[in-house]
């Protein structure tokens, strides 16, 4: 084992000692001191300040370690604290996708908020962005990288990405983590978030399981300009699994506003796994855009949508076929024009159909249900079935115009 300490370490013996200036400098050559094949670097508690990234190449059973929140990683600057690259997978070459890859990055704290300001320590305070300048610090990229896992990291107060998944990554893991204020991007700046988890748009992300992490608020006039956040920017992955997470407080806070945030946002792939989450105060839950290909393989089941302004939002640029929409909970207090699961056929696409099942709705005056088909084909199938609705005002269910459905 390798161990690091930051420059304001005067208790542990380590092998390598930062100077609190470029920090990134001495954990690189820490690394290279370590091997990235069947090693391990410790970091030890205090403040590392990271001014460029840190770069690990085709890693093989290779552990990055911290202290828990007591060691801090302090990006200074406008690009990731880690990337980590492997091969790309080789198509037919299955052994070499297999001879770069698991990785473990655990219990660090990365965050481009000043450790001088004391907000980095009180999580329910307004952080100080003022020692941001004008950059966007983002945390992990994870490239062509397969079986590997982010897990007990937090990420608090970053204009950038937390994690990023892209160039075939497989198969990897990021569990028990928190997000909190993360891509919230700058004051001035594109008012879009890029994801507090990020997938890349070319279908190159599969087998990824997010699980046990609390993705927690948003900073909705930041400098005056509104933020639209998202929690998990979905890209375009295939076989995304995400179970058991907390997500709270991605709203706008204000329903007038156009934009809204977003928990989960899934732009294309096969087989998506929305399960056993809770969300609160949110502008959309999940967000099935399908952006760019059609979206197959939908689940959203047993989650609890409290405060969602739009629970399942589904339809885009082409087709969502047949999501399955079921055992799950929408309760909260709003006004008409708030729906717990609007789904929609937009202009020029065929087909869209859905299966909404065993869900209940207890969210007061409003539509539990809106379908709306905009092509003008009336193609659409709906299939709702065995719902509970609760002190609805007027009807539980929108359907305009008529469409082919069916209400079991």
């Amino acid at each position: 084992m390798i161990k690091v300490a930051p420059s304001n370490n005067f208790t542990e013996t380590a092998h390598f000692t930062c100077n609190g200036i470029n920090d990134s400098q001495v954990i690189q050559s820490a690394i290279i001191e370590a091997g990235v094949k069947n090693s391990h670097v410790q970091f030890l508690s205090g403040i590392f300040y990271i001014t460029d990234p840190i770069v690990i190449t085709n890693p093989w059973r290779m552990t990055l370690e911290g202290s828990g929140a007591s060691t801090i990683f302090y990006n200074k600057s406008n690009d990731y604290c880690f990337i980590a690259t492997g091969d790309k997978y080789p198509g037919s070459n299955v052994k070499n996708w297999f001879n770069h890859c698991f990785l473990e990055i655990r219990k660090i704290f990365f965050t481009q908020i000043a450790p001088s300001a004391p907000t980095l320590w009180l999580p329910t305070e307004d952080p100080d962005y003022s020692s941001w300048g004008t950059n966007t610090g983002k945390g992990i990229l994870l490239s062509g990288l397969s079986n590997s896992i982010v897990e007990d990291c937090y990420f608090h107060g970053l204009a950038g990405t937390g994690i990023r998944l892209q160039d075939w990554s497989w198969n990897n893991r990021i569990v028990n983590n928190m997000f909190y204020l993360s891509s919230i991007g700058l004051p001035g700046s594109n008012p879009w978030g890029t994801g507090s988890i990020q997938f890349s748009d070319d279908m190159s992300v599969h087998d990824t399981k997010i699980t046990g992490n609390l993705f927690s608020g948003t900073e909705p006039e930041l400098g005056g300009n509104q933020r639209y956040v998202c929690a998990i920017w979905g890209g375009a992955a295939v076989n995304l699994e995400i179970t058991n997470n907390k997500f709270e407080q991605f709203t706008q806070f204000d329903y007038n506003i156009p934009g809204l945030c977003r928990a989960v946002r899934w732009g294309a792939g096969n087989s998506f796994e929305f399960t056993d989450n809770t969300l609160e105060a949110v502008d959309i839950g999940v967000d099935l855009c399908g952006a760019f290909i059609d979206n197959q393989g939908v689940m959203i089941n047993d989650n609890r949508f409290y405060d969602t302004r739009i629970g399942i939002v589904s339809g885009g640029y082409e087709n969502v076929n047949t999501p399955i929409i079921s055992g799950n909970i929408f309760k909260a207090s709003h006004e008409d024009g708030v729906y717990p699961i609007y789904l929609y056929n937009p202009e020029n696409i065929v087909k869209s159909n859905h299966l909404i099942i065993g869900n209940k709705f207890d969210c007061g005056t409003g539509k539990a249900i809106t379908c709306k088909d905009e092509s003008n084909v009336n193609l659409s199938t709906f299939i709702i079935a065995n719902n509970w609705y609760k002190d609805y005002n007027g009807d539980d269910i929108l359907i305009e115009p008529l469409l082919e459905i069916n209400l079991l």
